[in-house]
C-alpha cells in the first residue's frame, strides 16, 4: 500500500432512484478526499446519466443490474481495480443524507487504521457506507444476488466502526 492509501468511491445507483438526490450525493462524494469517483448505474441509466453531467466522475453501467446489488458491487470493484486504488468506499444512492463530514471521518479512520474495513455503526449494527481495503476486493467481487457489503463487514474480524448515531436517517423512507 502507498504511504497515503488511494481511495476510490463508488455510488451504487442501479435502480431508478431520484436523479436530483443522486446528483447532490455525487457532488459531496466528488468533494471528498477520494482520488476517483464512479457512479454505477443500471435500470435508470438513461434518466440518471444527464444529471451527473459535468461532475468529475466516471459512469459505470451495470448491464446485470437485475441480478441484485452484488452485480453493482462487482462493477465497482472491477472499476476500482482498473483505477489502481488501494481502497474502495461503497455507498448506496439512497444514502443521500451522508454529509461531507461523514465521508471525511470514514476515510480518515480508514487511512489511520490501514489494512481494515472501516464501516459506520448505527443502532442496527455495521453497514454501508464502508471503505474496503484492496485485500477484500476478491470477496466483494464474489458476492451474488442481493448480498451487499454488509456480508463482508459482518465476516471480517478487524472492522473499525465509525459511529454515526444520526445515520439511521440516511436512507430514504
Amino acid at each position: 500500500m502507498s504511504a497515503t492509501p488511494r481511495i476510490a468511491a463508488a455510488i451504487l445507483a442501479a435502480g431508478t432512484g431520484e436523479p436530483q438526490r443522486l446528483r447532490e450525493l455525487a457532488m459531496r462524494v466528488c468533494a471528498s478526499p477520494c482520488e476517483r469517483v464512479a457512479v454505477v448505474l443500471g435500470a435508470g441509466a438513461g434518466a440518471m446519466t444527464p444529471v451527473l453531467h459535468g461532475l468529475p466522475l466516471r459512469i459505470e453501467t451495470n448491464v446485470l443490474w437485475s441480478e441484485g446489488i452484488a452485480s453493482s458491487i462487482r462493477s465497482a470493484v472491477a472499476w476500482a481495480l482498473r483505477s489502481g486504488c488501494d481502497g474502495l468506499l461503497l455507498l448506496a444512492c439512497d444514502h443521500h443524507r451522508v454529509t461531507a463530514t461523514h465521508l471525511e471521518r470514514l476515510i480518515a479512520t480508514y487511512r489511520s487504521k490501514g489494512d481494515v474495513v472501516a464501516s459506520r455503526c448505527v443502532h442496527h449494527g455495521l453497514g454501508a457506507p464502508a471503505v474496503f481495503h484492496g485485500t477484500h476486493f476478491g470477496r466483494l467481487g464474489a458476492l451474488t444476488g442481493d448480498h451487499g457489503p454488509q456480508v463482508i463487514v459482518g465476516t471480517t474480524p478487524r472492522v473499525v466502526a465509525v459511529d454515526w448515531p444520526e445515520s439511521e436517517l440516511d436512507v430514504a423512507a
